[in-house]
């Protein structure tokens, strides 16, 4: 039950190594190849720095709403719902699996028709519509105080030859905040994670990262997606810290909170910057005494 994941994660990776080997050929589609050279003449804008930093702190939110609700997601389904350690792994392994195959679903439909309808100037507002999707499911599923009160219960339960206390809810001796936090209906919880929060992420992960490319323009992008994947990094580095922390001391209704004013953040920057987020236009046709600034200098037109 705990290992044979690890085992199954090491193979997909081995064969993807084998895999990027044998079919990765690295051709740069639409790469501007002589702006690349010292005595190029060619002007590519510098892109709008706003729109990238709205990219990253989208990566970034993405990156710590993932993290976190893999963080909490056992210990949260054992105190809100009842649950064995075994039961809670085997529960929200199908959790999970429900959630991932909604989001190969998703992934499909971009790949059929819809990746083609939204390439259409159409990444912005579906981006906003997937944060949308990731505050409704924190509001849905949130503990409001007229629910049902957490239960606590115990078992003796017999592991590796010995019996020991296993307990079954949320225990008030070690958490005070059982005494106050409210259930969250298990079925509604599950229609939630595995149909919207499934959604959420494939709309935004493929849109902002479509429309980043673009903001970029059609120069080599290495770098700049590189701060991309840093900034989920971090978040993946500080949201375990903080959020086991958090529910530990005070449950899961900070968690929640945290998780929907970052979600509403990140799309009111995107409302708030909504003109300014879109492609980079490569080769601008300027008005007389207008200019724009580019790598190498200043592009005039007299």
């Amino acid at each position: 039950m705990y290992t044979s994941p690890a085992w199954f994660a090491s193979i997909i990776s081995l064969l993807s190594v084998i895999f990027i080997f044998i079919f990765l050929e690295e051709n740069y589609a639409g790469l501007d190849q002589g702006a690349d050279t010292e005595d190029s003449y060619t002007a590519m804008p510098t892109f709008d720095t706003i729109s990238v930093a709205v990219c990253v702190l989208t990566q970034f939110t993405l990156m710590f709403i993932i993290t976190n609700l893999e963080t909490i997601g056992s210990l949260y389904a054992k105190m809100m719902w009842g649950w064995t350690n075994a039961q809670a792994v085997e529960y929200t392994g199908i959790l999970q699996a429900v959630n991932g195959l909604v989001g190969v679903l998703v992934y499909a439909l971009f790949a059929v028709k819809l990746g083609d309808y939204i390439s259409q100037a159409r990444e912005r507002i579906f981006t906003i519509f997937g944060l949308a999707l990731g505050v409704l499911y924190h509001v849905v599923t949130y503990p409001y105080p007229w629910g049902p009160d957490l239960k606590y219960t115990t078992i003796n339960v017999t592991i590796h030859g010995k019996n020991q206390t296993e307990d079954l809810g949320c225990n008030p001796a070690k958490y005070h905040w059982c005494t106050y936090t409210k259930d969250v209906n298990f079925w509604l919880y599950a229609s939630m994670y595995g149909i919207v929060l499934a959604a959420c992420f494939p709309i935004v992960n493929i849109c902002m990262n479509t429309l980043f490319s673009k903001i970029l323009g059609a120069r080599r992008q290495g770098t700049m997606q590189g701060v991309m994947l840093m900034a989920g990094s971090f978040a993946r580095t500080i949201g375990p810290l903080l959020v086991s922390w958090i529910f530990q001391e005070w449950g899961p209704e900070p968690i929640w909170i945290i998780e929907i004013l970052t979600l509403s953040i990140t799309a009111i920057f995107w409302m708030i910057f909504y003109r300014r987020m879109k492609p980079l236009d490569s080769n601008p046709k300027l008005a007389p005494y207008q200019f724009f600034y580019y790598s190498k200098g200043i592009r005039y037109r007299i």
